[in-house]
């Protein structure tokens, strides 16, 4: 499997296995010590899983997603999910199943639509 980093923040990344479109994101939780740094680096983050998307998903190389993230969203994460939200609604008119993961309370919950 090729994995392919985003060439500013190594840290995440993204590849494709099976007709899925997999991304490693640094959404990280806790206290956010410069608000607008943080909101940049989440709208960075939506426009390269946008930009990903538009490229493999669009064009047919996949058909579904999966977001890798360190933390529960929470309305400081908003710069990333809301502009995610919008684009699977109008954009991807909801027609790509999408799903968030990610680590934080270690135990299983699920949400539906969340995105």
């Amino acid at each position: 499997i090729q994995v392919y980093r985003h060439p500013i923040e190594p840290e995440n990344f993204f590849f494709i296995h099976k007709r899925t479109l997999y991304f490693g994101l640094t959404l990280l939780g806790g206290r956010v010590r410069d608000r607008g740094a943080f909101n940049n680096e989440l709208r960075d983050r939506f426009e390269f899983v946008k930009e990903m998307i538009d490229q493999h998903v669009v064009a047919g190389d996949a058909v579904n997603v999966v977001i890798f993230g360190h933390a529960f969203p929470v309305p400081h994460h908003d710069p990333f999910f809301g502009p995610m939200r919008q684009y699977i609604k109008y954009n991807l008119q909801n027609k790509v199943p999408i799903m968030y993961l990610n680590g934080d309370y270690h135990f299983y919950q699920s949400q539906k639509n969340y995105m």
